[in-house]
């Protein structure tokens, strides 16, 4: 079994579920836990009414764009929008799209990333090869001319002019058992690569049978300000060389990293029937968006729409021996009844069969690889459309109250510090109770802090303001949200 390491970055994904940091904050405050309860709940209450107007901008505008919903509503939003209205309700959309999902601690996949998941194939070894051809690149390649990609480089790699994907998460699957067919697989495949280098090595043409797996360098964004290393995870996978067939009966362990979430962002070119514009040219606006859950690395690309199939090599050799063996008998049978014209016209209607029986079998393994697809699919996705939307935005909303209450916490427990010293301290924390190791997103923590007035700034050293402070700011500042006057109305 080949054994490969994948390098895993620390992520500003904070994975603590909500409740679970609350009730540690609450618990480690001691006499302060209700105090500290009431700010959670106050800061909450505030950040969720920061971004309504977000959450309604967004869905205004992914509304003229949803798959979800019916032509009569599409049409009636639109009905007074021109062509360039339309443009411009995609770009905007876009653009807050991506600023809701980077708050939310997503990271846009990159090339390399695109690279090290498809180098290998894990139990889904389906040949699948992603059909970028169907994927439109108008709508990406718009928001791309006023925009750098979501990684900060100003060129974004070529996958992500037909569909934007972005991660959350790393983990882990594994899975032990006989794996009998996978191995039968690899090992007919071994076979046939074989017999087809058999004649270059009989005259002296064939090259190395062994390919060099080159490790993908990394990119060369900032370095990580986390007090943490970047890891690596074990990837255990089957390789044809690997295969024998005395390994075919034993049990095998294998592994697999993993990515949380993905999100996905794309829209597919027209087909024929869709509606055309005033100049002939098929015109289908809708943007797809739709969510997995802990896709393994190297099944990535069944997670795409538009993706072909191709057959195993097990499967092409069951239906070409079927093929192959019923033709031959028929035609032996067919040239020794040359003189019987009734034999003659049976057995034509045999080797017609046998054809048709062929080409229903590879049909039929198709349609299988097909199910497999859609079966393995079925699990991991979770959400599209408007429901992704909403499922981000609570997302930010979540991030953002973590990484502001953990930046005061901490400030308020050990004392002023500096910026660095404070990410360390918020990492610390987590790795000691929790045991994640998060690269702490100090600075939007810090923008947030200020911005709320919970924390004092003096020459670069950060202060938290004490509980009592807090919570009537935070107070004042949710009053405030609601202030309504009538005209000649007196104060109360």
């Amino acid at each position: 079994m080949a054994r490969i390491s994948v390098p895993v970055e620390p992520e500003h994904f904070i994975p603590v579920p909500r409740h679970r940091l609350l009730d540690v904050l609450v618990e480690e405050a001691g006499e302060r836990g209700k105090g500290i309860a009431e700010l959670c709940r106050l800061l909450e209450a505030l950040l969720h009414f920061e971004y309504r107007e977000l959450i309604e901008d967004l869905k205004r505008d992914y509304s003229l764009f949803d798959p979800g919903s019916s032509t009569e509503a599409v049409a009636m939003l639109g009905r007074d929008l021109s062509g360039a209205d339309l443009d411009a309700a995609e770009h905007r959309f876009l653009g807050r799209f991506v600023e809701m999902i980077s708050k939310a601690n997503f990271i846009p996949l990159t090339q390399q990333d695109l690279e090290v998941a498809t180098a290998e194939d894990y139990l889904f070894s389906l040949p699948v090869e992603v059909d970028w051809d169907r994927y439109d690149t108008r709508l990406m390649d718009a928001y791309f001319q006023d925009n750098a990609y979501a990684d900060g480089s100003s060129q974004p790699p070529e996958f992500a002019r037909r569909a934007m994907v972005f991660r959350r998460g790393i983990g882990i699957d594994r899975t032990e058992g006989l794996l009998f067919f996978q191995k039968l697989d690899l090992l007919i495949s071994r076979i046939l690569v074989g017999l087809m280098r058999l004649p270059g090595r009989l005259f002296g043409r064939g090259g190395s049978d062994t390919e060099a797996d080159e490790a993908a360098e990394a990119d060369g964004g900032e370095p990580s300000e986390s007090m943490f290393e970047a890891k690596t995870i074990e990837r255990i996978t089957l390789h044809p060389e690997d295969v024998s067939p005395l390994s075919l009966f034993r049990r095998t362990k294998l592994q697999e990293p993993t990515f949380g979430q993905l999100v996905l962002v794309f829209r597919l070119k027209p087909d024929e029937s869709d509606v055309s514009g005033e100049s002939g040219e098929l015109i289908d606006r809708t943007i797809h968006i739709k969510t997995f859950v802990d896709i393994p690395m190297a099944d990535l690309e069944v997670v795409f729409p538009e993706k072909r199939l191709s057959m195993k090599p097990v499967d092409l050799i069951k239906v070409a021996i079927t093929a192959v063996s019923g033709l031959v008998v028929v035609a032996v049978k067919l040239i020794m009844s040359a003189f019987n014209p009734l034999l003659m016209v049976v057995l034509l209607g045999s080797l017609v069969a046998y054809g048709g029986r062929a080409i229903m079998g590879y049909r039929t393994s198709r349609a299988r690889y097909q199910h497999l697809v859609t079966d393995a699919l079925y699990t991991k996705s979770r959400d599209n459309g408007l429901g992704v939307v909403l499922f981000l935005v609570d997302c930010m909303e979540e991030q953002e109250w973590k990484e502001v209450l953990l930046g005061w916490v901490m400030l308020d427990r050990e004392g002023s510090c500096g910026a660095r010293e404070l990410d360390r301290r918020c990492e610390r924390w987590l790795k000691e109770r929790f045991g994640v190791e998060t690269d702490f997103e100090i600075s939007d923590a810090l923008a947030k802090l200020q911005q709320l007035e919970l924390v004092d700034e003096t020459g670069g050293t950060w202060s938290a303001c004490d509980l009592d402070t807090v919570l009537a700011r935070l107070d004042r500042r949710w009053d405030d949200q609601f202030q309504f006057r009538r005209p000649g109305a007196r104060d109360v």
